[in-house]
């Protein structure tokens, strides 16, 4: 590390291994790193959190990285904030089977090039895109996804994405994506089913969706007005500050459902002031530690 001009330069050849069954693992660079630079360097073995929480990281050149039978890429740049692109040409990805993560929390990320990235056996892109809040356009036409099993909060929070280009080879997981993607103010919206069934696909205004409040955008409600019936899904905590609030779903739901939902903590409020509630399906909520339930 060279710190007059904060930059970190690797070298070496070696297996990385990374064992870490759940949470994060902090970078090894100094947190004050703004540029890494590769020299004659050869990563075998796994990538993950390799640059996690380098909140000042501006540039990587990966010019002169070898990846040889590289595995994961799980939170590879995560909380990298103010990383504003990435050149990622020289990547081997063929053989990575997790990209969970990879782009989390990648704030200020404006452009990502992804067409040399080969997705053929991933099977995790969990929250990939998470937090890339800056991204306007994002193109994934390349990309494989026979073999992924999750993409679940694949494009959470990226709240200035207007154009998503979908991959022209699609596998089961598109099924098992959320209904639809929200920004976070809830009010934008693109159908991701129809999404990956279509080439480009440009978000529209909906209110119709939205998130649950008190939690951190994880858990969703979708309302249909014809049926009158609101359907919640997604898994996280959620916490209300005060002792009594309107609830967050449309006043004129009648029907409540809830689909491969977990909420712990608070269910404060959770339904009041529905005047107009009727049923509640409780058949698929997974209830975990809960505190409150106070007007709920």
């Amino acid at each position: 590390y060279v710190p007059e001009t904060k930059t970190i330069v690797v070298t070496g050849k070696g297996i990385r291994e990374v064992n870490q069954p759940s949470g994060y693992i902090e970078s090894s660079f100094p947190i004050e790193t703004e540029y890494v630079i590769f020299e004659g360097c050869e990563i075998e073995g796994s990538l993950a959190w390799l640059f996690y929480g380098l909140n000042e990281l501006k540039a990587v050149d990966f010019t002169k990285l070898t990846m040889k039978n590289v595995t994961s890429f799980q939170d590879m740049f995560g909380g990298c904030r103010s990383l504003i692109s990435l050149n990622l040409d020289n990547f081997d990805s063929s053989q990575v089977t997790d990209m969970s993560l990879m782009f989390y929390d990648c704030s200020s990320l404006a452009t990502l090039d992804l067409s040399n990235l080969d997705t053929g056996s991933v099977r995790n892109m969990d929250q990939m895109f998470g937090g890339c809040q800056t991204l306007g356009e994002l193109d994934l036409s390349s990309f494989d996804t026979r073999n992924v099993t999750t993409m679940e909060h694949m494009l959470i929070g990226c709240d200035s994405l207007v154009v998503l280009h979908t991959p022209k080879v699609m596998g089961e997981a598109v099924t098992r994506l959320p209904a639809y993607y929200v920004d976070a103010s809830g009010k934008q919206t693109v159908d991701l089913t129809a999404a990956f069934a279509d080439t480009v696909l440009t978000k529209t205004e909906n209110e119709n969706v939205g998130f649950v409040d008190g939690t951190s955008n994880d858990i969703l409600w979708v309302y249909d007005p014809e049926t009158k019936t609101t359907v919640i899904t997604g898994k996280g905590y959620r916490s209300v500050m005060y002792i009594y609030q309107p609830s967050c779903f449309p006043k004129e739901t009648e029907y409540i459902r809830f689909e491969d939902c977990e909420i712990k903590e608070s269910y404060g409020s959770l339904f009041a002031d529905l005047n107009n509630l009727k049923a509640i399906d409780f058949t698929n909520l997974k209830v975990t530690n809960p505190t409150a339930y106070t007007s709920m």
